[in-house]
């Protein structure tokens, strides 16, 4: 119930793997160009420590943690010239071709801090994460406070019908917030009538809400029943404040 995470290294970040998984993503640009994150290239050392607390319904997981960060764009902020491999759209400027956004860069030293928990009752299922980072030192002064919630709330309605809603919250206090810690919105995975990644900044809000309504019929061979969901998504990002919400109204069918 006691651990200590660390992790030293040079790799490629993203803030932007909340929007989909290593594995979707990777599906997504092989196969259809779709990468759907930004990059930057960063030496970090990072240590968190974590205490767990379990009940009967749930478990708190608090953590906290330092950070040290030295960082630097990659990749082309115009349209590129080289570009990874792709089945489809890889000469496309809004999929493979897509610019990557340049970063402030320079050092960051941060105090990290959160907790994760989830909680089950009755059929409600609900888990989140907090994330708090305060920098105490980043280029040219520009120190700052950043927050990310992750929510999900599934709970049952009528008969089988059940709704679920999710949400991704990112905000920051700061008078100029090194853009190496700005989220991107938009596209694939988030509002799909957008162009991918259109929105960026320091600021964010995602909600996905869904509502789920199992058929009884036609039952198919192997996949069973379909089900129908009613889906409403809604969003923005924007540096300092929000701008206007983006959001789709969506029909699926799931066979699984």
């Amino acid at each position: 119930r006691n651990r200590v995470e660390a992790y030293a290294g040079r790799g490629t970040m993203s803030n932007d793997r909340w929007i989909h998984g290593d594995i979707i993503n990777s599906v997504n640009s092989l196969f259809s160009g779709q990468d759907t994150r930004n990059y930057y290239r960063a030496d970090r050392v990072e240590a968190t420590g974590h205490r767990l607390w379990e009940r009967v319904t749930g478990q708190l997981e608090p953590f906290v943690g330092a950070r040290w960060e030295r960082s630097w764009s990659v990749g082309s902020t115009t349209v590129p010239t080289s570009v990874p491999w792709s089945l489809f759209g890889r000469r496309d400027a809004t999929r493979m071709s897509r610019p990557n956004p340049g970063v402030t860069g320079g050092r960051i030293t941060s105090i990290l801090a959160g907790l994760r928990a989830d909680w089950e009752l009755g059929g409600v299922v609900a888990a989140g994460t907090l994330g708090v980072e305060g920098a105490v030192d980043a280029p040219e002064d520009r120190r700052f406070v950043q927050g990310t919630v992750d929510g999900r709330v599934t709970f049952p309605t009528f008969g089988t019908q059940s709704f679920q809603i999710e949400t991704h919250v990112v905000l920051t206090s700061a008078d100029a917030t090194p853009s190496q810690r700005y989220v991107s919105f938009g596209g694939p995975g988030t509002i799909s009538t957008m162009d991918p990644l259109e929105q960026r900044g320091d600021q964010l809000l995602f909600i996905d809400s869904r509502y789920h309504i199992p058929l009884v019929r036609p039952r198919l061979p192997l996949v069973g029943a379909p089900v129908v969901t009613l889906r409403h998504v809604l969003g923005s990002a924007g540096v300092g404040a929000l701008p206007d919400f983006e959001q789709n109204i969506a029909l699926r069918v799931t066979l699984a």
